[in-house]
């Protein structure tokens, strides 16, 4: 794991008001609330490139390099749509359901929405949003707040 996410999952926060783009933004928020931490997303990242799911090379050189990649791409200040969703797939939700809402001059709002059935959610391992207390906060005190 690179230096900066460490330093990033370890922070309370998540260095949500260093991000400068809104899918940085996003994905710390997202991090944060799910209270996932070091420990966490390697297990997570391990398994994930360990399996089918994974476009990597199944060698400890290829895998280590990719996670790698990976760390530092998702560490940073902004995000890629593509480092975005790749990193949202190993979080394992069963789908990714984005909405956008558009507000025109005229005050009327259009919604647009893309749901994205996860494959990766099968894997065998505990999704973040049931990971056990210590790594991860219950979904529903976070619903309460």
């Amino acid at each position: 794991m690179s230096r900066e996410l460490k330093s990033l999952l370890e922070d309370r926060d998540k260095k949500i008001p260093e991000a400068k783009t809104a899918l940085a933004k996003l994905w710390r928020q997202i991090l944060r609330d799910h209270n996932v931490g070091p420990a966490r997303w390697n297990q997570l990242v391990q398994e994930f490139f360990r399996s089918k799911y994974s476009r990597t090379a199944k060698n400890t050189k290829d895998i280590g390099q990719d996670r790698n990649n990976l760390s530092r791409a998702i560490a940073k200040d902004d995000v890629s749509w593509y480092n975005f969703m790749r990193a949202l797939m190993i979080l394992r939700p069963i789908t990714i359901k984005i909405d956008i809402t558009l507000t025109w001059r005229n005050n009327k709002a259009t919604v647009h929405t893309v749901e994205i059935r996860n494959p990766v959610a099968e894997l065998d391992a505990t999704p973040v949003e049931t990971a056990d207390k210590g790594d991860a906060e219950d979904d529903e005190s976070r619903d309460e707040e």
